[in-house]
């Protein structure tokens, strides 16, 4: 700031946009404009016909998004096609399996100390997160849970089933997951599926929130207008996945000449967990075993086994 000048960043570029439109459309400048608005609230200025146009002009920024929740929950809800092939909502169970290794001193004797089972069990359920949240689309596409059609898949997922096997020799778990349940839904970005509202939702901006904490903290009204809660997203009693309604256009719609290819074929998974989803089902440890060293003469003699009951053998 230096004399007579002072700069602002608005936290909205819809505002900012707006109070230059309304400059241009009253043949002012943009800081003459701001400043009869400033004078016009702290001093209170005559209500003339000119200053009324603009705060009339001016409630566009703040009602904008004020729209009934329910345009919003059906533009979630909807089915959206992309090359002419429609894909929808889909809920199922997704289990897997991988091998990590850890440090001695993070986990030796976990079993009988309590710090180091919380510590190990909170890394376990860290390596399940990233481990999915890793998975490239193709690898979803191929397991069924979304489909190339969609331009973005979100994924949500609510209980998540966890055991292990330690083995002490080499420092290895085998880490064995269950999520319960698995809700998806997609979204197009194309001429054929544009609307008002999903031009307005965060995609950036989806958190888990209590409803107690939701009713009580609310959410920075600066950046969002309100919030949405994700209906079937979750199956919690207590709260729910909710995005953000932004003030201005998210800018995902745009016209096939503006997209590159690597747009026009894009299909990307985003995914989200609920609060508390970890839940530590059992362990085992196995001693004088490595996971990476198979039993060559168990799977040699089940082999004969087998050979023998084809051939009416005992």
């Amino acid at each position: 700031m230096t004399n007579k000048r002072l700069s602002v960043s608005f936290s909205s570029l819809a505002m900012k946009n707006k109070l230059i439109e309304l400059a241009k459309k009253n043949n002012l400048s943009a800081s003459k404009l701001i400043e009869d608005l400033i004078a016009f609230r702290l001093y209170e200025s005559e209500y003339s016909k000119g200053t009324l146009k603009k705060l009339e002009d001016g409630n566009y920024v703040k009602n904008r998004n004020m729209l009934p929740d329910g345009g919003f929950e059906s533009a979630i809800k909807r089915s959206k096609f992309r090359f002419n092939v429609s894909t929808t909502e889909f809920t199922d169970v997704l289990t897997g399996s991988f091998i990590t290794e850890v440090r001695e001193w993070k986990i030796d004797s976990f079993e009988n100390d309590k710090y180091k089972y919380d510590k190990l069990t909170k890394l376990i359920f860290e390596c399940i997160r990233e481990h999915i949240k890793n998975q490239k689309p193709l690898s979803w596409i191929d397991n069924g849970y979304i489909s190339f059609n969609s331009n973005l898949t979100l994924v949500f997922i609510n209980d998540v089933d966890v055991s292990f096997v330690y083995y002490p020799q080499s420092y290895y778990l085998h880490i064995d997951f269950r999520c319960k349940y698995v809700h998806t839904i997609p979204f197009v970005f194309d001429e054929k599926n544009d609307n008002e509202f999903v031009r307005h939702l965060d995609f950036d901006y989806i958190r888990f929130k209590t409803f107690e904490s939701y009713a009580k903290n609310g959410w920075d009204r600066k950046k969002h207008s309100h919030l949405i809660y994700i209906e079937r997203a979750s199956r919690s009693r207590s709260g729910g996945f909710f995005i953000g309604v932004k003030y201005e256009d998210n800018g995902l719609f745009k016209d096939d000449k503006e997209k590159s290819r690597a747009e026009l074929l894009n299909t990307e998974v985003r995914v989200f967990f609920a609060h508390r989803a970890f839940k530590l089902k059992g362990y085992h440890i196995k001693d004088g075993e490595d996971p990476y060293l198979p039993d060559i003469l168990s799977g040699f003699q089940h082999d004969i086994e087998k050979i023998k009951k084809q051939h009416g053998r005992e």
